[in-house]
């Protein structure tokens, strides 16, 4: 996930801000005032048990994994707030980039490595590991993944790096032509 400053510089983003479990403000940026983060940071933490109990339920009437709840997202008229963890982003609906958002807000933590993560056993498995003295976590990996298109890096004339579609036009708007810019993207470190 990126900081608060450059979540306010996404297209659309009118405030971002950062709230405890308990429903204070940790740390918000944009037009909201305090006062009003404050009252949103206590729907949040409020919202955010209801969601953990829906995921809950969702699990036990599919029978499908929905462990971990990663965030959620309310959209009404022309807002969005889409949280994630502890990270909330207000924005305009008709102006966001939600799958930017969607990257910048549930990606990987900055030095995080997601082709491989650990998953915990189930409680007989745990078990088991536990006296044959193994892990009690499976690995789980996204290794198979095939990259969707072919990409490149460019610098720009001012030194910046953007990670564009392999024919972009390196002359045009980088940016409107959907390149990201590196320097707001949390790049993970390989091993």
């Amino acid at each position: 996930m990126i900081g608060l400053d450059r979540l306010l510089d996404r297209r659309g983003v009118l405030a971002a801000g950062q709230f405890s479990p308990e429903g204070e403000v940790v740390r918000a940026v944009g037009s909201l005032s305090h006062e009003q983060m404050e009252k949103v940071a206590e729907v949040c933490g409020v919202h955010q048990l209801h969601a953990e109990d829906t995921a809950a339920k969702l699990a036990r009437i599919t029978g499908l994994d929905w462990s971990h709840l990663n965030g959620w997202v309310i959209w009404a008229g022309k807002l969005a707030l889409c949280v994630s963890g502890n990270t909330g982003v207000f924005a305009e609906a008709s102006k966001a980039d939600f799958n930017q958002l969607m990257v910048d807000l549930f990606g990987p933590p900055a030095g995080e490595h997601p082709g491989q993560w650990w998953t915990p056993r189930d409680e007989e498995g745990t078990q088991a590991a536990a006296a044959a003295g193994d892990d009690a976590r499976i690995p789980v990996t996204t290794d198979t993944h095939k990259p969707a298109r072919p990409m490149k890096f460019i610098k720009d004339k001012d030194g910046n790096g953007w990670l564009c579609d392999k024919d972009v036009n390196i002359d045009g708007d980088l940016e409107a032509q959907g390149c990201w810019r590196c320097e707001d993207m949390a790049f993970p470190m390989g091993r």
